[in-house]
């Protein structure tokens, strides 16, 4: 039996060892070969070794597993291993020093010095504990008779509407019986803004670097001194920050009251960043979670979810969920502050685990009216304050040094920062409602557009130092922060940049669009995705909303059980799997890394898809 895993980043490097342990477990007459096929190297193109060494992580480095645990709810054997902090203590040293040139080795080698628990490390030392473990998935694979192989190459069809499947590649063809697409962010067509700013960049020789991942895009031609706008305050953001400072030559010391300083090299162009928003993802906070601490949620509950929903035979208004999930982060916000100051935790814990009004019990409690939690602060801070002030520097500098302050007192301590980290912890139980049809199709969109909106901002941002590095490039003169409302027009032969604050106006020559591709179905360029889906094999999630219009999210369709792809008849594709971020908004939050000991998603599916694949192998 030959499968193909198209995409050689770490969901096919988990999905090919799953195959492996679950073919050692339950022996089978059935050979097994499997083949890797990615136009990148071993750890794939996010994670490339070739990008710059400053890009980090956003998660803690022991938050970090390639490895199955006894905590992974999945029907095949457990193999443990090292997380990346314990590789890092253990076997990185001697591998980085056996596998990578000296220039390189010397470099990362220092950097796993300066790594500790709770570090975010360098995105391309992931690259080493990827091949680290695909080296181990040889060993594996030959003792255990499989054939286990990687081809550095592009596909760009699959033929034929049953196995064996033919796979097409710029290399020559392949055939496979099972076919797993592990794709990750795709190129699109761009938008009809984006090719309107892009001839109008190229007919005026201005900068305009489209939406791409920051690894791949080239700065040098932005220059110094001049000012460019940064659209987007994601997590591309910072990458671009970092490269057009640091980079640079400049360079960030400590300060003895705790913050940063920005020593400028006189290469940095001005630096001019804002989004829809104008708000930054909110730092992470100081990790204080060992493995396998998780929030348990109060209110949130699966046993609350499965009353609201009759066991999945109801949905639950949009509004409902939205009170449930507010009240989760009440809770922390309100034990942790009591917590700060010396009050009756225990107390204050169990009148609020019994109230419909958390607010009003806080009061109760004794807390003061400017001390109540308010998600429409979270979402708006500056109220109107931002469209009124010519002043927004000292809004903006405020607001991150709250953030800094708060993020450093930990992801358990902090009232707002463990708030919003708990979501990290309840995503599953989230995933009852948005993938077990848990909503009418316009609360879908609801949540889709304004539950996701809220999350990206509280849940997914960059480690702290990122945020405490942009405060001081502010205080420095470097960045300067938009007002929300960024929008980019053009004048007679500039760019013209507009914020909801009359103000701040910009006209420049230097654009970057910060963020990468949308995932669209519709609008990707990736040869595979779009003739799969001009072959009506791939197919992407609509939705009929109560006005007859149609909401339609770009997410790949698979059956949620076997990840085989749906096609636009209909049809399941025996044998034919898609799983990770092209399904994203059909099935939710599927981008992150393995945690260890988090009962993960990924382990989970890349468990279920294997041995699906390997009950077709004992019928072939």
């Amino acid at each position: 039996m030959k499968t193909i895993l198209v995409g050689a980043g770490p969901r096919s490097l988990i999905l090919a060892e799953r195959l492996i342990s679950n073919y050692e477990h339950e022996a089978t007459a059935d050979s097994l070969s499997i083949q890797l096929i990615d136009p990148y190297a071993i750890g794939g193109r996010v994670w490339r070794i070739d990008q710059n060494p400053l890009f980090l992580m956003n998660s803690a480095i022991q938050q970090l597993t390639f490895f199955t645990d006894e905590a992974v709810a999945m029907a095949g054997p457990v193999h443990n291993g090292p997380n990346f902090y314990e590789w890092v203590q253990t076997e990185a040293p001697a591998y980085l020093a056996a596998h990578a040139d000296q220039g390189t080795a010397s470099y990362f080698l220092n950097h796993l010095n300066d790594l500790t628990l709770n570090s975010y490390p360098s995105r391309a030392l992931l690259n080493f504990y990827a091949n680290w473990y695909y080296e181990q998935l040889q060993t594996r694979a030959q003792a255990a008779g499989i054939e286990l192989t990687y081809t550095q190459a592009e596909v760009t069809d699959i033929h034929n509407d049953q196995p064996p499947y033919t796979v097409v590649t710029n290399v020559g063809d392949f055939t496979a019986d099972h076919v797993v697409m592990a794709l990750g962010h795709s190129s699109n067509r761009p938008t009809p803004e984006e090719a309107q700013l892009a001839a109008f960049a190229a007919e005026h020789n201005l900068n305009y670097i489209q939406a791409q991942h920051p690894a791949e895009a080239d700065l040098s031609t932005i220059p110094a001194g001049e000012a460019v706008v940064i659209r987007g305050l994601g997590l591309s953001f910072f990458d671009y920050m970092i490269q057009l400072t640091v980079q640079r030559g400049g360079h960030f010391e400590p300060t003895s009251a705790g913050t940063l300083r920005y020593h400028a090299s006189g290469l940095e162009p001005h630096i001019i960043a804002g989004s829809r928003s104008g708000l930054p993802l909110h730092a992470k906070g100081i990790n204080q979670k060992t493995q396998g601490t998780r929030y348990r949620t109060h209110f949130l509950t699966e046993a609350k979810l499965a009353e609201l929903t009759a066991n999945g035979q109801q949905t639950v208004p949009y509004a409902t969920f939205k009170a449930l999930f507010v009240a989760e982060m009440e809770y922390v916000y309100y034990t942790n502050l009591a917590k700060e100051r010396a009050w009756d935790v225990t107390a204050l814990a169990a009148q609020l685990v019994n109230s419909t009004d958390l607010n009003a019990t806080a009061l109760e409690f004794g807390f003061a009216a400017s001390d109540l939690f308010d998600l429409t602060k979270v979402t708006h801070p500056f109220g109107t304050e931002d469209e009124t002030t010519t002043d927004y520097e000292t809004l903006i500098e405020r607001y991150l040094a709250f953030d800094i302050e708060d993020a450093g007192k930990g992801n358990l301590d902090a009232p707002l920062t463990a708030a919003f980290d708990l979501i990290r912890d309840i995503r599953d139980n989230i995933r009852i409602l948005i993938e077990g049809n848990g909503f009418t199709n316009d609360d879908r969109k609801k949540f889709l557009t304004e539950f996701n909106a809220l999350s990206s901002l509280i849940s997914v941002g960059p480690p702290r130092i990122r945020i405490q590095q942009m405060l001081a490039l502010i205080e420095a003169g470097i960045l300067e922060a938009a007002p929300a409302g960024l929008k980019v027009g053009i004048t007679a032969d500039k760019f013209f940049v507009s914020t909801d604050n009359p103000n701040y106006e910009y006209i420049v020559t230097n654009l970057v669009e910060a963020r990468l591709g949308a995932i669209d179905l519709h609008r990707s360029i990736n040869p595979l995705e779009a003739n799969l889906r001009d072959a009506g094999v791939m197919t992407s999630a609509s939705y009929l909303l109560a006005d007859q219009s149609v909401y339609s999210t770009g997410a790949l369709i698979v059956d949620r059980q076997t990840f085989e792809l749906i096609t636009s008849t209909g049809q399941r594709m025996a044998g034919l799997h898609a799983y990770g971020v092209p399904t994203e908004k059909y099935m939710w939050f599927t981008t992150s890394l393995p945690r260890p000991y988090g009962n993960d998603r990924m382990l989970r599916d890349a468990d279920n898809i294997a041995r699906t694949i390997l009950t077709a192998v004992e019928v072939c």
